[in-house]
């Protein structure tokens, strides 16, 4: 991600990339056979990461 870490909140991108997973048929029925989804996020010039997962629970 080409963004200065301190400027994004984990919950920001937590809540943009949820919006898209369960609003989404294809991402919704992976969920649904209870299959988590994982993202890592990595800032350009920086060692911060964000690690996500998400579950069925979360839509």
């Amino acid at each position: 991600m080409d963004a200065d870490p301190a400027a994004v909140s984990e919950r920001t991108i937590r809540d943009s990339v949820l919006s898209n997973l369960c609003s989404t048929d294809a991402t919704r029925d992976i969920l649904e056979e209870d299959i988590a989804m994982r993202y890592s996020y990595v800032f350009t010039g920086s060692d911060q990461t964000v690690d996500l997962e998400f579950t069925n629970d979360d839509c």
